[in-house]
């Protein structure tokens, strides 16, 4: 039996010592940073781990993680959650209340992971794998100059995790408030059918700061149905409905014309964008399918599009 978290790590994944050593002792030096354009102007800063760091994390998220419960508020990340779920949560709401954290992936620390772990150790324990440098392995495969980073795959995981206690509690809250409420990844949405007071906003503010979060503020508003309510980027409509809107299903349709009729555009892409609307409206879906399907000779928009997938696979 391994006697470190160490050489768990190199029997599990059948590396050398050396190199997972070097890995945890090097790992604050092991990313790669760039810059991509936010949808609200500026930029977010993605930091991807080496090939090898991202393997120990992958490794550490199976191995641990399944000892931290995730609420069930906890809408991001998750296997069968989607922002149609989330969306769909809210379907009956005419009134929205959305904020999110400042900063939320380096606002996680080894700090508050730790106390985690803390909390689960008899089962870590009884697992037999309370190493002597559990804690401290842990934080370097996990962490960059002890803050969680956007681009590594064990961030979204060790998000939920951590939240979990603070979904939980503004979740009693709001249900004791006859609210819904969710959370997807650092936006969160508390919906209603009747109107929302403005207490709501200070006390979620309050919740997130005693959990060492800051709150959004420029990203805090209200809506109610004389307005569009949004939730994870869909359009709540009357009658309970839900809505990709005018400018995505302007995006596909443009999208799909200029297929047809000048051969531009990744079909891969374009068949996301389809899934995506069959998902939130399958009827305008068949509509638009039907419609385009007719600008061609002998097969339908969609058996154009997987053929030309398939063929472009083939000659990758």
């Amino acid at each position: 039996m391994p006697d470190s978290l160490v050489n768990s790590i190199s029997e599990d994944l059948k590396i050398s010592i050396d190199l997972v050593q070097s890995t945890v002792i090097n790992a604050d030096t092991l990313y790669r940073s760039y810059k991509i354009p936010k949808k609200t102007g500026g930029y977010r800063i993605i930091r991807e781990p080496s090939e090898t760091l991202k393997l120990l994390q992958y490794w550490a998220v199976k191995k641990f993680f399944y000892f931290f419960p995730i609420s069930k508020y906890a809408m991001a990340y998750e296997s069968g959650n989607s922002t149609i779920k989330t969306a769909q949560a809210h379907i009956k709401a005419s009134h929205l209340f959305h904020t999110d954290i400042r900063n939320f992936f380096p606002s996680i620390t080894d700090n508050s992971f730790n106390a985690l772990l803390n909390q689960h150790i008899s089962e870590i324990k009884a697992k037999g794998l309370l190493y002597p440098d559990l804690e401290a392995t842990l934080d370097k495969i996990l962490f960059r100059n002890h803050k969680a980073c956007m681009g590594a795959p064990s961030s979204p995981h060790l998000s939920n995790a951590i939240m979990y206690d603070f979904d939980n509690e503004v979740g009693n809250y709001c249900e004791n408030s006859k609210l819904i409420y969710t959370r997807y990844s650092d936006d969160i949405y508390i919906s209603s059918s009747k109107f929302i007071k403005p207490q709501v906003q200070s006390d979620i503010f309050s919740y997130i700061e005693e959990h060492d979060f800051i709150p959004n503020y420029r990203k805090t508003h209200f809506y109610s149905g004389k307005s569009h309510i949004k939730v994870t980027g869909i359009t709540i409509q009357r009658h309970n409905r839900l809505t990709t809107g005018t400018r995505w299903k302007k995006k596909i349709k443009k999208a799909l014309y200029t297929y047809i009729k000048n051969g531009e555009g990744e079909p891969d892409e374009i068949l996301g964008y389809l899934t995506y609307l069959k998902n939130i409206e399958p009827d305008y879906y068949q509509r638009l399918i039907r419609k385009y399907s007719t600008y061609l000779p002998v097969k339908s928009i969609l058996q154009l599009l997987k053929e030309q997938k398939n063929a472009t696979q083939e000659i990758e």
